[in-house]
């Protein structure tokens, strides 16, 4: 028996949905077994906080290295100018058990919605992380990672989130705090936003780094560049 398993089983204070993949489904047959209350908890899928696809992020030199974004990032922190995004090497795209991840032609990983369980395996495995889990309702994110700062970071990648404040100062919610600018990265509190139907934030992004998103998938796909 695995150590969380037989923690489920053992101590009445571990809960029974602790089984990411089985959902909401196993979770009521583990607290039925266990005589357990299994309290709902919301469904998440893994996004990309990044945009910087071939042609759209600098590349600062050719890698020709083993295909494996850890090794990669060994060598001057990778291959392209911007040194937070996604190295494009696929690492994520292994670790997944369910298949929910594939390399795109633009050499961005794309999460299939329907596949992914939210397990964070992916996650896990990405030197940069750049993959965060969202709850299905979340309606906007931001698809950047980039601490770099402003108009001169542009020359390293024409998609990333500038830090301007610009989502943040037209947020309906500004006062709660559900969009804030950390690190010269615009994060969205997925707890704080109110997934407004108009949300002006989408509206005033200069670069469209943070989209809406519809049950996990993206409203439409943004052409950059």
């Amino acid at each position: 028996m695995c150590k969380i398993c037989g923690a489920v089983v053992l101590d009445p204070n571990v809960p029974p949905n602790l089984c990411v993949p089985g959902k909401a489904e196993v979770a009521a047959v583990v607290a039925k077994l266990t005589g357990k209350v299994a309290e709902a908890t919301e469904p998440k899928y893994a996004h990309i906080k990044c945009r910087g696809g071939n042609g759209i992020a600098k590349l600062a030199y050719e890698y020709k290295g083993i295909h494996d974004c850890a090794a990669a990032k060994i060598v001057q922190q990778g291959p392209k100018f911007c040194k937070f995004g996604c190295l494009g090497f696929g690492n994520c795209t292994r670790a997944c058990p369910f298949g929910a991840m594939s390399m795109g032609e633009n050499g961005l990983p794309v999460v299939n919605k329907t596949l992914c369980t939210g397990c964070g395996k992916c996650a896990s495995v990405c030197p940069n992380h750049v993959i965060e889990l969202l709850p299905v309702s979340a309606k906007v994110s931001i698809s950047c990672s980039s601490k770099d700062f402003g108009a001169p970071a542009m020359k390293n990648c024409k998609a990333l989130c500038l830090g301007c404040g610009s989502c943040m100062r037209n947020c309906s919610h500004q006062e709660e705090g559900a969009i804030k600018i950390i690190d010269h990265l615009a994060v969205v509190n997925q707890d704080i936003c109110h997934n407004c139907d108009n949300a002006t934030c989408l509206t005033k992004c200069p670069t469209g780094a943070i989209n809406e998103m519809i049950k996990g998938s993206f409203k439409k796909e943004e052409n950059v560049g």
